[in-house]
């Protein structure tokens, strides 16, 4: 409130049809039918969101921006990034540039700690396999057998609580790495998906970019977004009891 009226010019004024205001902003269609609304125990003119006024007993008010300036102001604090610092460099230099470090303030309620675990997307036996000049074959087709996404297979043809989860999912509730603990149906020597015992962080399966141009590829990668339980790549192949002959007759 200031001087007695709302800051924010709240009551609207009455207007028979919605226009455009000089500054960019709409005003909105608000006829006078005599209705009115008790917000904090003061009898005011209703507003387009009635129901909120209500619920939170404060003023909402809903605009569309139909402007390139009202989309500019809006945009100006989406992107303006982080909060940010210049923090001077106690070390002696005559470089101006590095005299300064440009640095991000995390406040408290940022700090809590999130995992991007990245997830491979490849077609059968397709999958990229590393390799020094001097390991013998047979211990790198053994351990390059399997990548995340074989395992996931695994995982979901013999753990039936995975099968509610989409390959971004898992992540969050299994991790892959190597344990002293095998699984039963674990065979070999590398990495497996582990189910996590602590949930205190925040962990987020990002899988890889798959280009339109590889189509394959490209239905692979929008199937195991949306499908929950893949035991094999034959599975994702298979709708409705019908083997499908490419990825991209599946989802169709």
């Amino acid at each position: 409130m200031k001087d007695g009226m709302c800051s924010k010019r709240f009551p609207k004024p009455y207007c028979n049809a919605t226009r455009q205001a000089d500054d960019g902003y709409p005003i909105y269609r608000r006829r006078n039918d005599g209705r009115t609304v008790n917000v904090k125990e003061i009898t005011r003119q209703p507003i387009r969101c009635a129901l909120q006024c209500h619920k939170y007993n404060c003023h909402i008010n809903v605009e569309e921006c139909s402007s390139l300036t009202s989309v500019k102001y809006l945009n100006k604090y989406v992107y303006k990034g982080h909060d940010r610092g210049a923090v001077s460099s106690t070390v002696e230099t005559t470089d101006k540039i590095q005299q300064y470090l440009d640095a991000r303030y995390v406040s408290t309620s940022l700090a809590k700690t999130v995992i991007v675990v990245q997830l491979p997307v490849h077609l059968e036996y397709q999958h990229n396999v590393m390799f020094r000049a001097n390991d013998n074959v047979a211990s790198v087709l053994q351990v390059g057998h399997h990548t995340m996404l074989t395992r996931l297979f695994e995982l979901m043809s013999n753990d039936v609580a995975a099968r509610s989860l989409t390959y971004q999912e898992v992540s969050s509730h299994y991790r892959f790495a190597k344990s002293t603990q095998r699984l039963p149906w674990y065979n070999g020597q590398a990495k497996q998906w582990i189910l996590r015992v602590h949930l205190t962080d925040v962990v987020i399966g990002r899988m890889v970019y798959c280009p339109m141009s590889q189509i394959e590829w490209y239905y692979l990668r929008l199937m195991l977004r949306y499908r929950k339980g893949p035991t094999s790549f034959d599975d994702l192949w298979t709708v409705d009891s019908l083997i499908c002959a490419t990825f991209q007759q599946a989802p169709l």
